[in-house]
């Protein structure tokens, strides 16, 4: 009893001297020794913000699965996108410093983490890799400062994983296209306008366009009852002959490879939301198993609580370091679709374990909002399918190691 009482201690004397910005699980191997000066500072930075400014307003958030003006309001006075944009846009941090950024956004919610996400990894990095100067020049300060939200419009109601075979069209005409056809699932999709991925009809090509939300013939309607991401506003969209200027064709969106590209970039980020929610579930889990008690001793004595977190923590190393090595490998210009992929289907497969393992430590007080590993355990559904099913990243990741293409001949 006195050893178990001296356990109780040290745990608890311990996590009370950890800095809030370091997680337990990143501290157990010191994961913490992968980021610079200047990446402690700006994960210190976005903590200690979200902690005083939006933390607050989340679990009311998504329990009514809404996004209110208020969260982006807030998040504007965080300046974070300006890091991140390359110069004269931005400050062109790297991309491992993306990474953490999201990851510490994503301790908090992953509907926030996504929020950013999308904006900055999937809309912005579309319209500075491929749009053309004068897009760069307009959109990007706008969407920096959050002054305009874009969606990224490529799921359709019945084309998920088959993206190459969408089925909106883009119909040349007199200095611009005609828009037709609906997509779902877009995040964002009902704020300013949306990058809409369609198939031109002369070229039959995959190509890019920018197109406003006021646009006469677009129309766009929250999907409801989505259990999981509650926060983010993910929408059907109706695109009825909408005409579309030519000024707002991506000039760089030239066919669907340039889709994959960008789908490549996406995933290599997607799973540092991932690796935010397993820290703060582990850390919840911890806390949760030397503050309750059963049969007059914290649930944390028991051996088999014991050899879930010793499971957990083995699993959230590994998948930190399995990302952390591909986002290496992406900074060098040496990854592969194969590699990212295995990364992002793995990577979140364990991530369901995980929060799996968080909600049977919690019993029955883990099934509300208020101990995160629920809120968790249901966003953790999206992290598993969106950029990319687990089946098809890892059907890639095979296809690239036999060099046979089993899901599309």
């Amino acid at each position: 009893m006195q050893r178990l009482v001296a356990l109780n201690h040290l745990l608890t004397n311990r996590l009370a001297s950890f800095p809030q910005t370091n997680s337990l699980s990143e501290t157990y191997l010191n994961l913490t020794n992968f980021y610079t000066k200047d990446q402690k500072q700006l994960t210190e930075k976005i903590n200690v913000f979200i902690r005083e400014n939006i933390l607050p307003l989340l679990d009311d958030a998504y329990d009514k699965a809404q996004f209110p003006p208020l969260i982006i309001e807030k998040f504007k006075q965080l300046d974070l996108f300006i890091n991140f944009l390359k110069p004269p846009y931005g400050k062109g941090l790297s991309y491992s410093t993306l990474a953490f950024a999201i990851m510490e956004l994503a301790k908090f919610d992953a509907s926030l983490a996504t929020f950013f996400w999308l904006q900055m990894v999937v809309n912005m990095h579309t319209i500075e890799s491929l749009g053309s100067e004068e897009q760069q020049n307009y959109y990007l300060p706008k969407m920096a400062s959050l002054d305009l939200i874009s969606g990224w419009a490529l799921t359709e109601p019945d084309i998920g994983s088959d993206a190459s075979n969408i089925q909106t069209t883009a119909t040349p005409s007199k200095d611009g296209f005609l828009i037709n056809g609906k997509k779902r699932w877009i995040g964002n999709a009902n704020k300013d306008f949306n990058i809409v991925w369609a198939k031109n009809i002369e070229t039959k090509k995959v190509e890019a366009f920018i197109v406003e939300n006021d646009k006469e013939g677009v129309s766009s309607e929250v999907i409801k009852h989505k259990l999981a991401l509650r926060i983010v506003q993910n929408c059907e969209i109706t695109f009825k002959n909408v005409w579309v200027p030519q000024k707002n064709k991506i000039a760089g969106a030239k066919n669907f490879g340039v889709t994959t590209n960008m789908l490549t970039n996406s995933r290599s980020f997607v799973v540092w939301i991932v690796i935010g929610q397993v820290f703060t579930v582990f850390d919840k889990c911890v806390q949760y198993s030397l503050e309750r008690k059963q049969f007059g001793v914290p649930i944390g004595s028991f051996q088999l609580i014991q050899e879930k977190l010793s499971r957990m923590a083995g699993t959230i190393n590994a998948m930190f370091l399995l990302c952390w090595r591909i986002m290496n490998l992406y900074e060098k210009k040496q990854h592969s679709l194969g590699q990212i992929s295995l990364c992002k289907a793995w990577v979140t497969a364990k991530g369901r374990e995980v929060v799996a393992l968080g909600r049977e430590i919690f019993g029955g007080n883990g099934i509300v909002i208020d101990n995160f590993v629920m809120k968790a355990f249901a966003d953790m559904e999206v992290l598993y399918t969106y950029e990319g099913t687990y089946d098809v990243n890892s059907l890639i990741a095979g296809r690239e190691l036999t060099g046979l293409n089993s899901f599309k001949n």
